[in-house]
C-alpha cells in the first residue's frame, strides 16, 4: 500500500508540471506533496517529510495570496464571435492557459463603423448565451464601436490581451495602452468565413 502511495504521489507531481495554468499546477502539486508527506511518515524519512512540507507551505501561501488578495492574471479578447467553431475553442483554450480570468469583449456589430464587414448572423443576446456556456469564459462585456473597446480596455486594465498572430506588426485599437500582448496560434486553419462557406456548400 505504501508503495502505491509513492507511485501516485510521483504521478501527481509529474502531472502538475505539465499544467500551463499556474493555479492548477500549485493545486495538483500540493496534493502530490500531501501524499509524499504521508509516504515519508510511512518510511520514517524526515528529509521527504521536511522537503514536501516546505513545498506544500509555499504552494498554500501563493494560492492564498492569489485568492484573497486578488493576485490573478486577467486576460481579454475582443471580437464579434458570431459563429463558434473549432478554431474558437482552440483559441479560448490557449487564452485560458495563459490567464486566470478571461474576459470576452463582444463586438455587437462590426459593420456599424465598417460597412464592408458582414453583419453578425446571431443577435448579441444569443452570442452572449453561447459564450456563457463555455467553461473558459469568465465574463463578457459588450461594445459597439472601437472607441468603446478602447475605453473598456482602459477601464479593465488587463494583464494580457490576446490577439491572432495575423495582427503582428499591425496597428490595432488599444495598442497605445501598453497592455502585454499574447499572439494566438492560428495554425488550426479555421476561420468564421471558412466555416460559413462550408455550411453554405452543404445546403446547395
Amino acid at each position: 500500500m505504501l508503495e502505491i502511495i509513492g507511485y501516485i504521489a510521483t504521478a501527481m507531481i509529474a502531472i502538475s508540471f505539465s499544467m500551463a495554468n499556474i493555479t492548477k499546477l500549485r493545486v495538483i502539486n500540493s496534493l502530490g506533496c500531501v501524499l509524499w508527506i504521508g509516504y515519508g511518515f510511512g518510511l520514517n524519512s524526515y528529509p521527504i517529510i521536511i522537503t514536501n512540507t516546505l513545498i506544500l507551505v509555499l504552494n498554500i501561501f501563493f494560492l492564498v495570496k492569489k485568492f484573497f488578495k486578488g493576485d490573478e492574471v486577467v486576460g481579454i479578447i475582443a471580437g464579434n464571435f458570431d459563429v463558434i467553431h473549432p478554431g474558437y475553442i482552440a483559441m479560448f483554450n490557449e487564452c485560458k492557459e495563459n490567464c486566470d480570468r478571461l474576459i470576452v469583449l463582444l463586438h455587437s456589430d462590426p459593420s456599424i463603423e465598417r460597412p464592408e464587414k458582414l453583419k453578425p448572423i446571431l443577435p448579441v443576446g444569443d452570442r452572449i448565451d453561447i459564450l456563457k456556456s463555455l467553461s473558459q469564459v469568465d465574463d463578457i462585456m459588450v461594445y459597439d464601436v472601437e472607441d468603446g473597446l478602447h475605453k473598456l480596455i482602459k477601464h479593465i486594465r488587463p494583464d494580457v490581451r490576446f490577439l491572432g498572430d495575423d495582427y503582428k506588426n499591425k496597428p490595432f485599437t488599444g495598442d497605445d495602452l501598453g497592455v502585454r500582448i499574447h499572439f494566438l496560434d492560428r495554425s488550426h486553419g479555421w476561420s468564421t468565413t471558412k466555416y460559413k462557406k462550408m455550411i453554405a456548400e452543404t445546403v446547395k
